[in-house]
């Protein structure tokens, strides 16, 4: 496993359509054909990056606010736009404004074994070769995530704060006629400024920030990948009906799953499990039953069921169970009723080990809980093609 560590730290920054992204899925596709697998590369379009629309909706909501004063209905109806806009991103659903952005090019990566296309089950191992980007949002949540996470609902969801920021503002061009008391007007707008002010520097911060090797996130996950790649490959297994994908654009709205679903509609939900790996270079491994970032997005039961089946049987080891408070590539799968679980690596059942953040290297990876994640996928999928 180290070689594939040596490997794939050649190509140290990732972000979604750079040059060393683009090498990265060629050496993924090599690695996979070496080992006997089918591989098939399926791009796709990629809107302008999701940072670049928050920001213009923000300056947006300042204009509207700023410049619209004596505009009472069209103040309202652009305001409603833009909180809709807001939504769209938060909860990765669309994007109004991703038609201003030029965007990228990118592709998912699929390795299979030699089926025979009569196998009932299958098992889809999913890792984003895409690596993320730093800033102080990241900084802030690290601190923030835990604390966030003790709130009672919806609050103790990622984006909800920004967004009601947003609301808050946008609810000042609403109370505008209703002849309300000066020092609330004042202390509205003062809070509503403050947060927004904040919120802006922190997306302009993202876009000015430094790059990340990307090794936890989600290196990690394509290492496993390609281990085990190589054990399928050493016993002789060719026909398993097993899937290695590798989606791009993870940190970009979920592009590359949201992709692969609409390009391959044949896929069984019933008889198909997802598994999802993703930061499995430090902390303790969890397995995630859903996620909490804006909306909850709760994992179908059947997929958490074969989990805690085979805990209970003893064919792997028990590991905790928990919501996260970030999105991953699990969200548009589940949304579509896909059975779906994800395998991750949290400091206090909260936040990834260097989570966005420059220190995130290979020389930081745990290779032992690589090795053991890898033990545990294989062991999923033998047992549930098994049954």
């Amino acid at each position: 496993m180290q070689g594939f560590i040596d490997r794939l730290s050649r190509y140290s920054h990732r972000w979604s359509g750079s040059k060393k992204n683009i090498e990265a899925m060629e050496m993924l596709l090599e690695t996979f054909k070496a080992f006997g697998f089918i591989t098939k590369s399926e791009p796709f379009r990629v809107p302008g990056t999701m940072f670049s629309r928050l920001n213009l909706s923000i300056l947006l909501l300042f204009a509207v606010n700023i410049l619209l004063v004596d505009f009472y209905i069209l103040s309202i109806i652009l305001c409603s736009i833009i909180l809709i806009s807001l939504w769209g991103e938060f909860t990765f659903s669309f994007n109004l404004l991703g038609v201003l952005f030029t965007g990228h090019r990118s592709s998912n990566l699929s390795a299979q074994l030699n089926q025979s296309g009569r196998e009932k089950k299958q098992v889809i191992v999913i890792a984003h070769h895409d690596s993320p980007k730093t800033g102080l949002l990241y900084k802030v949540a690290d601190w923030m995530a835990p604390k966030q996470a003790q709130l009672p609902a919806p609050f103790n969801r990622m984006f909800v704060l920004p967004f009601m920021a947003a609301l808050l503002w946008g609810l000042l061009i609403v109370i505008r006629p209703l002849n309300l008391p000066n020092w609330i007007i004042i202390i509205l707008t003062a809070i509503s400024i403050s947060i927004l002010l904040l919120l802006l520097f922190v997306l302009l911060n993202i876009i000015l920030s430094q790059k990340s090797q990307g090794a936890n996130d989600n290196g990690s996950g394509l290492i496993v990948l390609m281990e085990l790649a190589r054990r399928f490959s050493d016993k002789n297994v060719l026909g398993i009906p097993i899937t290695l994908l590798s989606t791009g654009a993870e940190e970009v709205g979920l592009t590359g799953i949201k992709n692969y679903i609409k390009q391959h509609p044949e896929l069984d939900k019933e008889n198909t499990l997802f598994i999802n790996l993703e930061c499995l270079g430090g902390g303790e491994l969890n397995w995630a039953t859903g996620e909490h970032y804006f909306r909850k997005v709760n994992y179908p039961q059947q997929g958490v069921d074969i989990i805690q089946n085979m805990e209970k049987q003893n064919v792997i080891p028990v590991l905790p169970k928990t919501p996260l408070i970030s999105p991953t590539d699990a969200s548009p799968l589940a949304n579509n009723g896909f059975n779906v679980i994800t395998l991750i690596g949290l400091n206090d059942s909260v936040v990834p080990s260097n989570y966005h953040r420059v220190s995130d290297t290979f020389d930081r990876l745990d290779l032992s809980l690589l090795q053991k994640s890898a033990d545990i996928c294989e062991a999923v999928i033998y047992n549930y093609l098994s049954e």
